[in-house]
């Protein structure tokens, strides 16, 4: 049976919304982007997850691994 890794992601620009007071929407988007490539490279790391699914309601900006 294979093990998955299943990412949800919301809109990159959308996400970390508590910090829109400190970050700007583009700046949460940058970070959201970095979160979510350091999270598939770590899952990338684990050899029983076979595949990696990210789940996003968007495409903007989102990388196939």
């Amino acid at each position: 049976m294979a093990l998955w890794a299943i990412i949800p992601v919301k809109p990159l620009r959308r996400g970390k919304s508590r910090l829109a007071k400190v970050i700007s929407a583009d700046e949460r988007a940058d970070l959201n982007q970095y979160l979510l490539e350091h999270t598939i490279q770590v899952l990338k790391t684990i050899d029983e997850i076979e595949h990696i699914l990210v789940i996003a309601r968007h495409n903007d900006r989102l990388f196939l691994y």
